[in-house]
């Protein structure tokens, strides 16, 4: 094998096939990267859960493929200077690696080593803008449950039905929804592991090239420009949440999404996770107080609220509020309580794109 290629597509192709590479396993191949020239380029990470195929352009004077170590082939890609990367591997699986005055020798495993992935014979594809399919992922993710009790929660369901795609999360104690309008006239659902989802993300270009979502019963293939991204999907029942958002809120007022998040990260310093003790918010004559209590410190801020509201104090998780109000793309959102006893709602003021519910914690 031997091919000349640029450095810059290289160390990205490699940095983008590693975040699936297993860090440890029984079977060395799984801890590396495949390789293959052929007409293009392309680099393979596989952890028999998550795939990870990225290519670039090569000039390909042998084809051929070997797989390397993907921490050491990592750390060589940062570190190589600019200019033209020069690789070759031999029938010994020796591969030799040139950039500018650059030089390094190493062991390969041969390519045919590496554990095929399945075959997807797709059944249904969809497709949306790569920057709406981000969005919508980075603002669900946080809610993906980290317990693997009920494992379909582990992941975020993906909800196709009258040319809407909706993605939701929950972990049992906060729901977020995000909806977007796609070119799809079925209704199918299904489930893919948050794992994959963080992956998809970060590989995701912000712009409106399309993602586009190929389906077979139990895997999903996203391919985005150079990128093409292996998942097998979750089974199992996932939660009944359109009356969630479907319920009517008796106290609704408008906040603004920055002032709100600004007072939160105000008291936060002084909160200790380990005593659970919630952030208070008490809504009254247009404030919103906040506040923390706890043996070892307390802390206060308020910001305002425009509507009418009950005059209610109510106790919730910080870390669920900021959550939810870093993923808020507008500059004002609804929220929305019937009791100081039910779940908090943060909404869009004027639309439906986006949809969060936070359990709140008992007071004492």
């Amino acid at each position: 094998m031997k091919f000349i290629c640029n450095r810059a597509d290289f160390s990205e192709a490699v940095l983008t096939a590693s975040r699936a590479v297993s860090p440890k396993s029984s079977i060395p191949a799984l801890e590396g990267i495949l390789i293959t020239a052929g007409e293009d380029l392309s680099f393979c990470g596989y952890d028999l859960k998550l795939g990870i195929t990225c290519s670039c352009g090569a000039d390909v004077s042998e084809r051929g493929s070997i797989i390397l170590n993907a921490r050491l082939i990592c750390e060589i890609a940062r570190k190589l200077p600019e200019g033209d990367v020069f690789i070759s591997a031999d029938e010994n699986d020796r591969v030799k690696i040139l950039c500018g005055l650059s030089e390094y020798d190493l062991t390969g495993i041969p390519g045919e080593e590496f554990p095929e992935m399945p075959l997807i014979d797709s059944d249904r594809t969809i497709s949306l803008p790569s920057k709406d399919l981000k969005s919508m992922i980075n603002g669900t993710i946080f809610s993906v449950s980290a317990s693997d009790a009920k494992p379909v929660f582990t992941g975020c369901l993906f909800d196709i039905a009258d040319g809407t795609l909706k993605i939701v999360s929950t972990d049992n104690y906060r729901l977020s929804v995000c909806k977007r309008a796609i070119d799809c006239g079925e209704t199918f659902r299904f489930i893919v592991p948050g794992d994959a989802l963080r992956e998809i993300s970060r590989i995701l270009p912000d712009t409106d090239e399309a993602a586009v979502f190929d389906l077979a019963e139990k895997h999903l293939v996203v391919r985005t420009g150079a990128a093409t991204i292996f998942s097998g999907l979750l089974d199992g029942q996932f939660l009944r949440y359109e009356n969630s958002v479907a319920a009517n809120q008796k106290n609704v007022v408008s906040v603004s999404v920055p002032q709100l998040t600004e007072s939160v990260e105000r008291v936060s310093p002084v909160v200790n996770d380990k005593l659970r003790n919630p952030l208070r918010l008490k809504l009254e004559n247009g404030t919103i107080r906040l506040s923390y209590t706890s043996s070892t410190a307390n802390a206060k801020d308020e910001c305002s609220y425009d509507g009418l509201c009950e005059t209610m104090e109510i106790g919730l998780s910080n870390k669920f509020l900021t959550d939810a109000l870093h993923a808020i793309p507008d500059e004002t959102c609804e929220m929305c309580l019937n009791s100081p006893t039910s779940p908090l709602v943060l909404r869009q003021k004027d639309g439906d794109e986006y949809f969060y519910m936070i359990a709140l914690m008992r007071l004492n």
